[in-house]
């Protein structure tokens, strides 16, 4: 009976103290307006005296220049993306480039880079702007993105969520990353001519399909820059909504999946010096598969080709100017606590967060290059709320470009109507809480208006 008595006792204690445990790790989603909160108020208080450098000088030259370096590693990495605790790779694929655009009006200068990795690492930006400031670089001339291939190396991220998804910080490759990208800036800066640039689009909307409800609206267009030198010389900027993850996760080697194809195809086909892909709005929309007969590596083969295709055919009547002025800025954006979720209304405490993932700090990058407005966001950005910020940009004279993964991450920013669906990017993925999808297309649009009265140059 005693032992009996003795088992219920430790059987109780050990039940308070999981209890306790639940109660300080695990608390309620806060569903408060995002309008009545302080991060909200700071934000737009912040953003109202930003007054953007439009650029005056009307006998300045548009100048750009542009370079490349190869940031394969030279030793086995673990491959970050996909699921943790994933395997070194085995082997390359294809080579993986950070790609650097510099461009130039008066004094003004803007360096865009893009990176062949799952995101551009927070740990990286912060020590490639530590090497670049001696050279005039600073958060607000400095935009970022990457292609999001998720057959890149890890090594790059910090703190035990980081160990999981990046397999921790290799110092060697981290070291190696910082001397190719600041090297690749320096270079691009160095090539700067004057030169002309046109913004495109084309329509393909049978190659990217809405991943969480695919009878739902996607963002069907590529986006893309053309960029010529004086010399002739040119370049491209390609951007598009459909993840950059053709390739199953069965894979053990480095490739750039179908943005390396398409860069390639446009160097070859299009007689491009260089071609670049910035992931866009890929939040929610994955690549289209002609009704699932490709396999990953023909789908792959077969969207980058088509990409190519569609860009080089519409770019063959793309009115260029040289008449352009420059602008570009950083915005923090402060955020809601993190809400890592459990369940559909349990989610882990910030503590336990901020111990997982390290301090976050968020922002959009803006460059303004003549009537092109480019937004980088911190987060995987849904292609769904592309339709509206673009048409809201057009009505002010503006054409947008919306790109992810800008040097900080805070997960996903959906569809706010996606929150409480059971599906990764709406719960595991979706850090900071609801209304995420309207407070970011607010930001947005008031970005947009910082420009929108000015007469398009």
């Amino acid at each position: 009976m005693k032992i009996l008595f003795k088992r219920r006792i430790i059987l109780f204690s050990v039940l308070a103290v999981l209890l306790l445990l639940i109660g300080f790790c695990f608390t309620g989603i806060d569903r408060s307006p995002y309008k009545e909160q302080d991060y909200y108020k700071n934000t737009i208080t912040a953003l109202g005296k930003i007054k953007p450098d439009t650029g005056s000088d009307k006998c300045c030259f548009f100048k750009a220049g542009w370079s490349f370096a190869n940031i394969t590693p030279d030793h086995a990495i673990v491959l970050a993306g996909y699921s943790p605790w994933r395997n070194n790779h085995t082997k390359v694929r294809d080579s993986i480039y950070v790609k650097a655009f510099c461009f130039s009006e008066g004094n003004r200068k803007v360096a865009l880079l893009t990176v062949d990795l799952l995101i551009f690492p927070p740990l990286l930006k912060d020590s490639l702007l530590q090497r670049l400031k001696t050279k005039g670089y600073t958060e607000d001339n400095l935009y970022l993105s990457a292609t999001h291939t998720h057959h890149g190396p890890g090594g790059w991220a910090g703190h035990p969520a980081g160990k999981v998804i990046a397999g921790g910080v290799d110092e060697q490759y981290f070291h190696f990353l910082i001397e190719q990208l600041s090297s690749v800036v320096l270079a691009a800066e160095s090539d700067l001519k004057p030169a002309e640039l046109g913004m495109g689009k084309a329509y393909a909307p049978a190659l990217v399909i809405n991943r969480i409800k695919p009878e739902d609206s996607i963002d069907p267009w590529i986006r893309y820059l053309r960029i010529r030198q004086v010399s002739g010389k040119e370049s491209a900027l390609v951007t598009f909504a459909a993840h950059n993850n053709c390739l199953d996760s069965k894979h053990e080697f480095i490739s750039c999946d179908y943005a390396g194809v398409l860069t390639h195809a446009l160097e070859e086909r299009g007689g491009l010096d260089m071609a670049a892909y910035c992931a866009g709005a890929v939040g929610s929309m994955k690549p289209a598969n002609a009704s699932g007969q490709l396999t990953d590596l023909l789908q792959m083969d077969f969207i980058g080709n088509k990409i190519a295709q569609l860009t080089l055919s519409s770019s063959d009547s793309l009115s260029m100017s040289s008449n352009i002025t420059l602008s570009s800025f950083y915005l923090p954006v402060e955020l809601r606590a993190p809400h890592l979720k459990i369940t559909e209304d349990i989610r882990v405490r910030p503590f336990v967060f901020n111990w997982a993932f390290g301090p976050y700090q968020a922002g959009i990058r803006v460059l303004k290059v003549g009537s092109v407005l480019m937004l980088g966001m911190p987060c995987d950005f849904s292609g769904q709320l592309m339709a509206e910020l673009e048409q809201y940009a057009a009505e002010r004279g503006m054409q947008l470009i919306v790109t992810s993964f800008n040097g900080a991450y805070i997960g996903y920013v959906t569809n706010d109507a996606y929150y409480d669906l059971d599906k990764s990017e709406s719960r595991t993925m979706n850090w900071f809480g609801p209304e995420n999808g309207a407070y970011f297309s607010e930001l947005a649009k008031g970005i947009i208006d910082k420009y929108g009265d000015e007469k398009i140059r």
